[in-house]
C-alpha cells in the first residue's frame, strides 16, 4: 500500500507542469486578451485621429491588393498576394470592398487590433507555462504590448500583427503539444507561413515527428 501511494504521488508531481500548463490561469489570459484589446483600440484610434494610420506606403497596398482581388479590371485568384504573401489579404478581401474601410483601413485594423491581442494573450500563457507564475505572465505580456513599434503596427493594415499572432499561437500550441502528446500545433504554424516568408521555418519545424 505504502509503495502504492508513492508511486502515486510521484505520477501527480510528474504530471503537476502538464496540469499547470493545460490551464494557465484562463481568466489572466483572457484579461489580458481584453486589455490589450482595448489599449489597441485607443492606441489606433490616437493614430487615425493624427493621420497616421495609412503613412507607410505598404499598408496602403495592402489595401490595394485585397480590393482588387474581386473590385478590379482583371478580378480573380491572380491578385492574391501581389509581391506578398496572400493570408492577410484573403482575410480582408470581402471587407475591403465596402469604400469606407477601403479609404480607412479600418477593416485591416480591426483585424490588426484582434491579432495583437492574441499575440499578447498567447505570450501570457507561454510564460505562465514555463514559469507558472501569473506575475511573470503579466509581465511579459506587458514588455510586448507597449513596445511602441509594435502599438503603431497594429494600428494599421500592416501584415506584421498577424505574423506575431499566428507565430506566438504556433508556439504556444507546440509546447502544449510536446507537454500532452496532442497534435495541434501545425495548424497556427500553417496559417503563419502564407503571412511571411520566414515563417515557413517555423512551419518546417512543427511538423509532427514520431516518438
Amino acid at each position: 500500500m505504502a509503495a502504492r501511494t508513492i508511486r502515486s504521488e510521484s505520477h501527480d508531481a510528474d504530471a503537476t507542469p502538464v496540469a499547470r500548463g493545460v490551464r494557465p490561469e484562463a481568466t489572466l489570459v483572457r484579461g489580458i486578451a481584453f486589455v490589450t484589446a482595448v489599449l489597441g483600440a485607443a492606441t489606433a484610434w490616437h493614430y487615425h485621429t493624427l493621420g497616421l494610420t495609412l503613412s507607410h506606403y505598404d499598408a496602403r497596398g495592402h489595401l490595394v491588393v485585397a480590393r482588387r482581388i474581386i473590385d478590379s479590371i482583371t478580378p480573380g485568384w491572380q491578385q492574391v498576394g501581389a509581391v506578398w504573401l496572400p493570408l492577410p489579404h484573403l482575410l480582408n478581401a470581402l471587407p475591403v470592398q465596402i469604400d469606407a474601410f477601403y479609404r480607412t483601413g479600418a477593416s485591416a485594423v480591426a483585424f490588426s487590433i484582434a491579432e495583437y491581442a492574441i499575440a499578447a494573450s498567447a505570450i501570457a500563457w507561454i510564460v505562465q507555462w514555463l514559469t507558472g507564475s501569473a506575475i511573470a505572465a503579466a509581465v511579459g505580456a506587458a514588455v510586448f504590448a507597449l513596445n511602441p513599434n509594435v502599438l503603431y503596427l497594429q494600428s494599421t493594415p500592416m501584415t506584421e500583427p498577424l505574423l506575431l499572432a499566428t507565430t506566438t499561437v504556433a508556439v504556444a500550441m507546440l509546447m502544449y503539444w510536446c507537454g500532452r502528446t496532442v497534435t495541434r500545433g501545425s495548424g497556427p504554424a500553417h496559417g503563419s507561413a502564407p503571412t511571411r516568408g520566414l515563417r515557413y521555418r517555423l512551419l518546417m519545424t512543427s511538423i509532427p515527428q514520431g516518438r
